[in-house]
């Protein structure tokens, strides 16, 4: 098949880096024709030179301006700049709502969020955020309607998917975020040694000032925290005192989440509808190396699948950090922890696995359109 899988997100930064580039030279790997349409804010000459590598045909397109007409613009180049192919991958809304725009098809939507609620809590509500989310409404239900198939990062997102827009394709599936094995190998190393890893870009979806409020009381009872960060990140500090920041690339990521106890990753339980679409990259990632996970309430499916294969704990705004600390602490003793975090990745975050479904679904979209 040829593959066009057309993002709004950069290659260069963090889910470029842990999502997308794995998929698509996996997908090259196993014979089929891959091109990538992107937007990127600098040239990066080491992804040109690897996606040349390994076959697949880059369309580089600059970011531009910010704001509203900057994203009418990328629209439009969007539009214009999309190659011929077999079938074709959007990566979230505005990709998905240009391949119909080009007339290009059949196409997967792949709802990675609800992008406008997601929009609204990072950015506020502005005045123009607000008329571009009611004008959002019948932009999703039109791509729902159109669409050949369609894939959520989280099963706790259709009903609500189902609901807003009606009619849904047919074709449907749930891969969540997923994490490249062997480059986030299991580590057996002792797990009690006191680190916490705070990773990835923290932005306003996050909840800031409980992971803040939790970081702190960590270190007041004898943790080591370390914040890795990408460069890209908004946020460049928290104001904790013992936090250490340091700033990483994401392939430097395995060695130091193996090198801690748990890792962290707290949202705001008030985000409403727009967590049921949420899986953070960094559980995956954290699992994949043998370590439990600390994450809030109502992340997709993610609470479901804690409790069930325990390997993390659920801090809950009702519930103490001293709990917290302990039922933490309670799965580092137990030495079969390692383990069961990494069965639950292999089985439900593989970057592998991920890329023979999404195969799959091209299979299917391109028998159906014949």
């Amino acid at each position: 098949m040829k593959i066009c899988y057309v993002t709004t997100d950069s290659l260069a930064e963090g889910v470029g880096q842990s999502q997308i580039l794995p998929l698509l030279e996996g997908l090259r790997s196993k014979g089929h024709e891959v091109s990538i349409v992107s937007f990127e804010k600098h040239s990066s000459e080491d992804i040109k030179q690897a996606l040349n590598q390994s076959g697949v045909l880059w369309v580089s397109l600059h970011f531009g301006r910010r704001g509203v007409l900057g994203g009418f613009g990328r629209i439009i180049r969007l539009v214009r700049s999309i190659p011929r192919a077999d079938v074709y991958h959007a990566r979230s809304d505005i990709p998905a709502l240009c391949l119909i725009l080009a007339g290009k098809k059949p196409f997967l939507w792949d709802v990675r969020s609800l992008w406008m609620e997601q929009k609204k809590i990072v950015g506020g509500e502005t005045s123009s955020l607000k008329l571009i989310a009611r004008i959002w409404k019948y932009v999703e239900r039109f791509i729902a309607h159109r669409a050949n198939a369609i894939n959520t990062l989280a099963s706790a997102l259709y009903p609500i998917l189902e609901e807003r827009a009606k009619t849904l394709p047919e074709l449907r599936s749930v891969i969540p975020t997923c994490v490249d094995t062997k480059q986030f190998q299991l580590s057996l190393d002792v797990l009690p040694k006191k680190r916490i890893l705070l990773s990835g870009t923290l932005n306003d979806f996050y909840d800031i000032s409980r992971t803040r409020e939790f970081i702190t009381f960590a270190i007041a009872v004898g943790y080591q925290v370390r914040w890795c960060r990408p460069s890209e990140s908004d946020n460049k500090s928290l104001p904790i005192l013992g936090l250490e920041v340091r700033e990483i690339k994401h392939s430097k990521m395995a060695e130091e989440i193996s090198e801690s106890s748990f890792g962290i990753a707290i949202c705001k339980e008030d985000a409403g509808i727009s967590l049921k679409g949420v899986m953070p990259t960094k559980v995956a990632e954290f699992l994949a190396t043998g370590r439990p996970v600390v994450i809030s309430q109502g992340m997709g499916d993610l609470d479901q699948l804690v409790k069930k294969h325990r390997v993390g704990v659920i801090a809950s705004s009702g519930k103490s950090f001293q709990r917290v600390i302990q039922e933490i602490e309670v799965l580092l003793q137990d030495p079969l922890t390692p383990q069961r975090c990494r069965d639950l990745a292999e089985q439900h975050f593989s970057m592998k696995e991920a890329i023979v479904k999404y195969e799959n679904t091209y299979l299917k979209m391109l028998n159906a359109t014949n």
